[in-house]
């Protein structure tokens, strides 16, 4: 008796290559998150003691205090307009996860003894979002110009 065999090759498709793509954002998303996380949650705001930064990182971040939280949220906005809304401008949920994100990390700053909130870090971090929203929108809209001129 003849077993039955599948006949199907398993070949790279649309679907499985948008479908990695999304693991691979949601990936990016999570680690730029833990990284908000993990920094506004030291016990000391001052970088001098994070000896695996680079020190003009470190000297940068201790200066512009204010900007230092805006720089990933331009990561986060730019990754929630890919995997929320990729062909518009703004999208309400992305913006809220990123709103999230930043009550969270400075709610966190409640707990700790020698760090603060600060309603400028909320204001920065959603500029940062926003920013990112921004700039993927002008990427999008660049990269279907140049195709359509092909």
């Amino acid at each position: 008796m003849k077993r039955y065999q599948p006949n199907f090759q398993i070949t790279p498709s649309k679907t499985n290559y948008y479908f990695n793509m999304r693991i691979l954002l949601i990936l990016a998303l999570s680690f730029c998150i833990f990284c908000v996380f993990y920094f506004s949650w030291l016990p000391n705001p001052s970088f001098v003691n994070q000896s695996y930064l680079p020190r003009w990182l470190v000297y940068w971040a201790d200066v512009y205090v204010q900007l230092r939280t805006a720089v990933p949220f331009l990561a986060i906005g730019f990754i929630l307009q890919i995997l929320c809304n990729p062909r518009g401008f703004f999208t309400l949920k992305g913006f809220l996860c990123s709103f999230l994100v930043v009550l969270i990390a400075e709610g966190g700053q409640f707990l700790l003894p020698y760090r603060h909130p600060d309603v400028m870090d909320i204001v920065f971090g959603l500029l940062g979002s926003l920013i990112g929203m921004c700039m993927y929108y002008q990427t999008f809209k660049i990269r279907h110009l140049l195709m359509a001129k092909k």
